[in-house]
């Protein structure tokens, strides 16, 4: 092999473990909180601090 081969394989690999690693942000984005409902239960009674029970309210 010619010495700009061997410079591309390294090169190659880099670029698809950086694609790669930005995979999980990107599916984030398209599943995340913005495409669903986000329902807070404090809104329908619940005790944040836990010391009551919250069970009806969730």
């Amino acid at each position: 092999m010619n010495h700009q081969k061997v410079m591309n394989i390294p090169v190659c690999i880099l670029i698809f473990c950086m694609l790669l690693c930005s995979l999980p942000m990107y599916m984030q984005n398209v599943y995340g909180e913005e495409n669903g409902v986000v329902i807070n239960p404090v809104d329908y009674g619940a005790d944040p601090t836990g010391e009551s029970d919250s069970a009806e309210a969730i």
